[in-house]
Parts: C-alpha cells; sequence; structure tokens
C-alpha cells in the first residue's frame, strides 16, 4: 500500500525551522485531517536531531498524562524549543 504526502503550506520562521501543513493521500483518492508540525532547520544534522530528542526526552517530565502514562518533556537547545513525548522509553513525539 502507498501514501503520498501532500505539502499545503510551508513558512520558514527565522530560527530556520519550518512551519508546515500536510495530508496524507490515501490510495483510493481520499486526504486524510490535514496536519501542523514543526521541521528542524537544515542546519541541524540527523545526529544532532536525534541526541536533542534523546537529551529532552532523558530530562524530568513537566507532566504525565492519566489515561495512558505519557510523558512530556521541554527544553531549549541552541535557541530552539523542542518537546518531546515518550510513552514508557519509546518517544513517540519530538
Amino acid at each position: 500500500m502507498l501514501f503520498s504526502f501532500v505539502l499545503l503550506s510551508r513558512l520558514i520562521a527565522l530560527n530556520g525551522t519550518k512551519d508546515i501543513n500536510y495530508t496524507t493521500q490515501f490510495p483510493d483518492g481520499k486526504l486524510a485531517k490535514i496536519k501542523n508540525s514543526t521541521i528542524f532547520p537544515d542546519s541541524w544534522s540527523d545526529t544532532k536531531i536525534l541526541g536533542s530528542i534523546t537529551d529532552i526526552g532523558n530530562s524530568s517530565p513537566l507532566s504525565i498524562r492519566g489515561r495512558d502514562g505519557a510523558t512530556f518533556h521541554r527544553e531549549s537547545i541552541d535557541g530552539l524549543e523542542i518537546d518531546v513525548i515518550k510513552i514508557g522509553d519509546n518517544v513517540v513525539s519530538g
């Protein structure tokens, strides 16, 4: 099964991050709900991105969601505020 992603809009911020709106197009042509995401700056390597997410995810959580125990972590690295959500030891968003 092949999915297509459709980029609807993009805004590049002064810190180099990109705010995008995108949707998924399924093989039958239907579109999923529009989602928003922030992309790391092009100047950040994959190693820096993954290391930053790991470091923040290993910090003390700011909150814990009651229904599933997901933890929310937030810190700034090189002036960029990064949010990480973990369920157990698994990062589900970063």
